[in-house]
């Protein structure tokens, strides 16, 4: 048996014991052009090569000896990898119509007898090939209707389906009003060529169905990596081409997300927010220009501001840091800037302030939404012109050194107080890396779990802890209103006191046992009766009731985990 099969072409099994004949059909298929090819000259090695090569179509001789082609015939259709290959019969006997029905009982297509014109041979296998494509493609359109569909004439779109509109980001309409080059500008520039060849060459009939990748530009410049599979068709009676899109964009993402890191410097998280944030961070890590850190207490802001400098050329330069909220207003401007001698009584001396002790480095003002609004202007002139003047000073002095800022306050909203300067807020958002609280990213709560735990037994040798599943899923469960912070500080409060080595959640401080503290993720009680009070085995009860006693919808309706749940229904001797 042999076989050979020219890329992207269809390939024809051709089976007779004769290797004259075989000889003289595959000369005609290969004169032919645009088919690959696979002999083999008994029925044992047919169903061999037809589950290993998995042909378009098998020319198949009738007489051969011990297993002649109606026996062939009928084991392929019996095996769910070939049932689908079209059978052509080769015979030299005369086609009784015993035989012909013998034939189709078996599962055969069409006869063809010997000996046979070759216009007519070809015919026969374009046929059987173009209704085994349609089959296919309307299948497909059976099968994958949520996925993108369009039918094309002439490289022209001339139907589109509602996902394929919603994977573009154009409607049907649009779609279809496209010239052959708006087409082409859907497709990645580095994909284009290569997707467009396939498909003149798929319309042309020089290429077989065949899956390939390619990315996808949407209307808003989304890139969406999609499985491309284009079949031929008859559609309102002319030929065409069907091409169905499967959107791959979230495994693409997480293939790359498993691929990218769980850390950023100092900061914990291997989540799609964090990856971002990871991204941004080296982006602007490299510039100069003033970086505002937004986000909620405990979110990580100084750890950001840390990571900027060591992603960047200033890992080495001074990073001087003042809490704002922490100066009081009739010092801040002296320790900002600096004073001369005799600006103001006890000024003795001229004294340096964070600005020059920040000189070539970074100045990380933390608070800044708290700085008194007098001196928000000489920060802004700073900022803009790199130059500020000293305390009781006539003169300004240039300043080299770049500002990032952070708060937890909503800047905007103390601009429309008159708390905040504006002008200083717009130059302040214009680079802006907003950190997501951890109830965002409870993802990464498992993570910084383990890390903390970790960074805990480095400190504390003499002692082992890990903490057990119902932590783990208390944690999911609880809303971290003082984000990373609070976590690192139960892990440590818990790890102090834990025996035995295993953090049970009798060690966690006592507002993340307590339900209904303001700060648990509540339940959505099932009783609907306003009593909030039920005990925890009533609770289970009617969240079961309420589910039919599908415990996975029960465990979520009451924030727990399954197992949780099933071990807490053996404690209460609850069964359905």
């Amino acid at each position: 048996m042999e076989a050979y099969r020219q890329r992207n072409a269809p390939l024809i099994l051709i089976v007779d014991d004769n290797e004259s004949n075989l000889s003289l059909v595959g000369t005609m298929l290969r004169e032919s052009g645009g088919y690959g090819i696979g002999m083999a000259q008994n029925g044992k090695n047919a169903l061999k090569a037809a589950c290993s090569f998995r042909p378009d179509l098998i020319l198949l001789d009738i007489m051969m000896p011990e297993m002649d082609g109606f026996e062939v015939c009928r084991r392929l259709k019996a095996l769910p990898e070939t049932a689908q290959i079209p059978v052509i019969f080769l015979t030299a006997l005369k086609t009784e119509a015993e035989d012909i029905v013998r034939g189709f009982s078996a599962g055969g297509s069409d006869y063809v007898t010997k000996p046979f014109h070759k216009e007519e041979l070809l015919a026969r296998i374009q046929t059987h090939l173009s209704l085994k494509f349609e089959k296919e493609a309307y299948h497909n359109l059976v099968t994958y209707s949520q996925q993108g569909m369009a039918i094309v004439q002439d490289l022209r779109c001339v139907f589109a389906n509602p996902a394929l509109a919603e994977l573009t980001g154009y409607s049907a309409e649009n779609l279809k009003a496209m010239s052959r080059e708006e087409l082409k500008m859907l497709i990645h520039p580095e994909d284009r060529e290569r997707v467009w060849k396939h498909l003149q060459n798929r319309i042309g009939g020089l290429a077989a169905p065949a899956r390939f990748p390619a990315r996808v530009l949407r209307k808003d410049g989304e890139i969406r990596w999609t499985e491309v599979y284009p079949v031929r068709i008859r559609f309102h009676g002319k030929d065409s081409v069907q091409i169905t899109l499967t959107d791959n964009t979230r495994e693409k993402d997480l293939e790359i997300l498993l691929a990218q890191r769980s850390s950023c410097q100092n900061i914990i998280g291997s989540s799609r927010p964090m990856q971002r944030i990871y991204t941004l961070i080296e982006q602007l890590a490299d510039s100069g220009i003033t970086v505002l850190i937004s986000g909620e207490t405990g979110t990580g802001k100084e750890l950001a501001a840390d990571a900027l400098r060591q992603a960047g050329p200033l890992r080495e330069k001074p990073m001087i840091k003042i809490n704002c909220a922490g100066l009081p207003e009739t010092l801040f401007e002296a320790e900002l800037f600096g004073c001369v001698k005799g600006a103001f009584t006890g000024a003795d001396k001229d004294r340096a302030g964070f600005l020059q002790a920040a000189e070539g480095g970074i100045l990380f003002l933390d608070e800044i939404g708290e700085m008194p609004l007098n001196l928000q202007a000489k920060l802004l002139r700073m900022i803009e012109y790199k130059e500020f003047t000293p305390l009781g000073s006539a003169h300004s002095r240039h300043a080299d050194v770049r500002i990032v800022a952070a708060t937890n306050a909503d800047l905007g909203k103390k601009v429309g107080e008159g708390k905040f300067r504006e002008d200083l807020w717009f130059r302040l958002k214009a680079a802006r890396i907003h950190l997501p609280p951890l109830r965002a990213r409870k993802e990464d709560i498992r993570l910084l779990t383990e890390h903390f735990i970790a960074e805990f037994l480095s400190q504390n040798p003499d002692r082992s802890a890990a903490a057990d599943q119902e932590v783990h899923e208390l944690f999911h469960r609880y809303a971290w209103p003082g984000n990373v912070r609070e976590l690192k500080n139960a892990i440590e409060f818990a790890c102090s006191i834990c025996t035995g080595g295993i953090l049970k959640c009798s060690d966690l401080p006592q507002e993340l046992r307590t339900p209904g503290n303001g700060h648990a993720l509540k339940m959505e009680h099932p009783a609907g009766t306003g009593n909030e009070r039920l005990s925890e085995k009533e609770q289970i009860l009617k969240a079961l009731h309420q589910t039919r006693w599908h415990r996975e919808k029960a465990a979520r309706l009451l924030n727990m985990g399954r197992t949780t749940l099933y071990r807490k229904m053996n404690e209460y001797g609850i069964a359905k």
